[in-house]
């Protein structure tokens, strides 16, 4: 075996010897002259259609639990919850036979008690007892009373005033009317009134005075003798009228209510 020298004066450095630098080109070049199989190519895949995929059905399973206790058995066929009932439609309304009409029983006659009749006392005398005319007392209409001296009374037609009221000064006979204003708007309404009803009037100008007006009256279908008519203004300013046989101042016929005051304490 050879020993290489190194050179002097080159401590340290290595050099390589031309040999192996020779020997590396050579075994370099044969390499590359070892002829190197061509490689085949890949296939490419034809341009046909990829065949679809099938569907694949995918069931997905409950997750199993652990086992409970045990639990009573359910009947087999359960009806499912989303299943509605079917609908049947209402069949024609059918009207109800009306009742018959049942006869009413006849009434049987209530039983009625026997009258009983009353005891009849001896000493109380009875409706159908005779009754002796010579003791019982006879009662008939109140006559109406008679008028006071010349005063005379009214007919049955005789059209009062609508607001007279009766017995002034005491008297039966006399009418006052007031809140009427004077006394001559009553007579001119009475007047009015008793020739509506047939009455002749005749105003006696003759006989007029202060506060009195006095009328000349002939009742119809009557043959009598006239009557007056007179019309009297009060203190008051009422109006007082009456019906007499002959004319009378205002003093008059206020003494005609002393005259009857003192015949019935006579009496």
């Amino acid at each position: 075996m050879t020993h290489l020298k190194r050179p002097k004066g080159l401590k340290g450095r290595v050099y390589i010897p031309g040999a192996l630098l020779m020997l590396s080109l050579v075994s370099h070049g044969l390499i590359l002259k070892i002829p190197v199989p061509q490689l085949s190519q890949p296939e490419t895949p034809s341009e046909s259609p990829l065949p679809q995929p099938e569907d694949i059905a995918v069931v997905i399973l409950p997750e199993q639990e652990a086992p409970a206790a045990a639990v009573p058995d359910l009947p087999e066929t359960l009806p499912p919850s989303d299943v509605r009932p079917e609908t049947v439609s209402p069949a024609a309304a059918i009207p109800a036979p009306e009742p018959a009409a049942i006869p009413p029983e006849p009434s049987l006659p209530e039983e009625t008690a026997a009258p009983t009749e009353p005891e009849i006392d001896p000493s109380v005398p009875s409706d159908d007892a005779p009754v002796d005319d010579a003791t019982t007392p006879s009662y008939s209409d109140p006559d109406p009373p008679a008028p006071v001296g010349p005063l005379a009374t009214y007919g049955d037609e005789f059209p009062h005033h609508a607001n007279a009221v009766g017995g002034c000064f005491g008297l039966a006979e006399c009418r006052r009317v007031s809140g009427e204003g004077s006394y001559r708007n009553v007579a001119r309404s009475l007047i009015a009134d008793l020739e509506v009803n047939g009455y002749g009037v005749k105003l006696r100008d003759d006989l007029d005075d202060t506060g009195r007006w006095v009328y000349e009256l002939t009742v119809p279908g009557s043959a009598s003798s006239p009557q007056y008519l007179i019309v009297f203004s009060d203190i008051d300013g009422s109006a007082v009228y009456v019906m007499s046989d002959q004319v009378l101042t205002l003093n008059e016929l206020q003494a005609l209510n002393a005259q009857t005051s003192s015949n019935h304490q006579a009496g």
